[in-house]
């Protein structure tokens, strides 16, 4: 490897970590704004689910306990999911 492929691949090393570090600032600085605008109490219209609306609200919590969020999709094609996972239960 000569000294200019070397300091070549270097350059597209550091380019490439650059545009990480500016993707996520941006991502940072989004997400600030949106946690603040949040805190202001801006509501996005019909983003509230109904049950959600009919809840009984029980006041502030601790910010640094942690919690557990499970979440359930509804897949899209299950014939496919079903073939897949035996595929994958097969091969293993």
């Amino acid at each position: 490897m000569t000294v200019r492929t070397w300091l070549r691949s270097a350059a597209l090393v550091v380019a490439g970590v650059m545009a990480a570090v500016v993707a996520v600032m941006i991502c940072a600085m989004t997400l600030q704004g949106l946690a603040a605008s949040t805190a202001a109490g801006r509501v996005v219209e019909g983003s509230t689910p109904a049950f959600v609306t009919t809840a009984k609200n029980l006041g502030r919590e601790d910010g640094t306990k942690m919690i557990e969020v499970s979440l359930w999709l509804n897949p899209h094609n299950r014939a496919e999911l079903d073939a897949l996972a035996n595929r994958l239960c097969l091969e293993g």
